[in-house]
């Protein structure tokens, strides 16, 4: 009788039974080399359709502790390449300091296990020095055993016209009803209740 994995009085079918055994791990290390080739190219296949489409698209790399950006997001941005440092600290502070703090809060929020994703809405600095407005989410892909958030996906959209839009509309609101508080005889119409006043002269 024989010994080891393949008992069997039959040596012959014990040999060939050994050969599959050792082609199959000789077969493994092409197989996950094969698998990982094609994760990356369905990654890549996958980025390019972020690229070409309107959504901008960020990654938070929690084990390496840096950001990577889309070209799209890039591009808004005024660059041709991440030209900037990736680190947390450098790309937080290219965020307006108006929306810093509440953009920490939300993505360190997503450490607890309990909170999947964030809404987010901030500005971040152009080239240019000026400041492009976006709106997405932030969602935990994958997580330590301790909650942690090792990979965070940063999805947004370009809402600059629509800002620029809703501006316009404030100000031109404002001016109408300011000139309408104003008569032809230079007069300010006053509140219902309270009496009319001439226009003091500068």
């Amino acid at each position: 009788m024989g010994h080891g994995p393949f008992v069997s009085a039959d040596t012959a079918s014990s040999l060939m039974l050994l050969r599959g055994y050792v082609g199959t791990l000789t077969a493994m290390p092409l197989m996950v080399t094969a698998l990982i080739g094609e994760m990356a190219t369905l990654e890549a296949c996958w980025q390019g359709a972020m690229n070409d489409s309107d959504i901008s698209v960020g990654e938070w790399d929690g084990r390496r502790r840096r950001y990577a950006f889309s070209r799209r997001w890039l591009t808004l941005l005024g660059h041709r390449t991440q030209s900037f440092e990736d680190s947390a600290t450098v790309v937080r502070s290219r965020v307006h300091e108006a929306h810093r703090e509440g953009l920490r809060q939300a993505l360190d929020s997503l450490d607890n296990s309990a909170v999947g994703s964030q809404k987010l809405t901030g500005r971040m600095l152009r080239t240019d020095g000026s400041w492009a407005w976006f709106t997405g989410s932030a969602t935990v892909v994958e997580r330590a055993q301790n909650g942690q958030a090792l990979r965070v996906l940063v999805t947004a959209l370009d809402v600059d016209a629509r800002r620029a839009a809703e501006e316009r509309h404030r100000l031109s609101s404002t001016l109408f009803h300011t000139a309408a508080r104003v008569d032809r005889r230079g007069v300010a119409r006053p509140p219902r209740s309270g009496r009319r006043r001439p226009l003091r002269k500068r």
